[in-house]
């Protein structure tokens, strides 16, 4: 009962945000762009029908598309969002430990300290982890938890599939990757003796 109350308040926001304009129809096939490259990448289930799933077992979670741009020189690139925040999944979320990203003072440091005791030039990289959540698998004791719902424009109707990897608006998709950062940080160090730095 608990879940179909919460479900339907879901379903009552992403019936608000249905496709009314040029622009909004733009949004919404890009938005379905990325659900499809994540369908085709095995992160997401075919979409099914709201009719075919009992809204009692199930929690849904709104997904939707937001265009983002890191800066005046950078294309614009559609992020989708899956807010576990409005379906209170994030609120019962707990976090136990604080995540302690590395910054600009922590990688200064280390170079300061590297090249006093090596005296030669450093040589330093960055590599980014594309789709970074998503390449986690989600638990599947939370697989009830885990339906995305979003608007197909093909269909133009909203679907439902569930989702098999952590996803950007969940807090387990941040601790996730922050102990799999972390962990990768440690193993460059211990086997390769590559200093690394995790920022987000």
């Amino acid at each position: 009962v608990r879940c179909r109350s919460i479900n339907e308040k879901t379903l009552c926001k992403a019936r608000a945000r249905k496709p009314q304009t040029q622009e909004d129809w733009d949004l919404a096939q890009a938005t379905w762009d990325k659900i499809e490259e994540d369908i085709r990448n095995q992160r997401l289930s075919q979409p099914v029908d709201l009719d075919t799933i009992d809204l009692d077992q199930v929690l849904l979670v709104d997904s939707f598309g937001v265009w983002e741009s890191h800066g005046l020189d950078t294309e614009w690139k559609i992020r989708v969002i899956n807010n576990f925040r409005s379906n209170l999944a994030n609120d019962f979320a707990v976090m136990t430990e604080k995540l302690k990203y590395d910054g600009f003072n922590e990688l200064h440091q280390a170079a300061m300290e590297m090249w006093k005791h090596s005296g030669q030039e450093l040589r330093l990289g960055k590599a980014d982890f594309r789709s970074a959540f998503k390449t986690l698998p989600r638990s599947d004791d939370q697989s009830w938890l885990s339906w995305a719902l979003v608007f197909n424009p093909n269909a133009g109707k909203l679907q439902i599939m569930p989702v098999w990897s952590q996803v950007f608006g969940s807090l387990g998709g941040v601790t996730g990757w922050f102990r799999t950062a972390k962990a990768i940080q440690h193993i460059l160090l211990e086997l390769f003796f590559v200093v690394s730095f995790v920022y987000v």
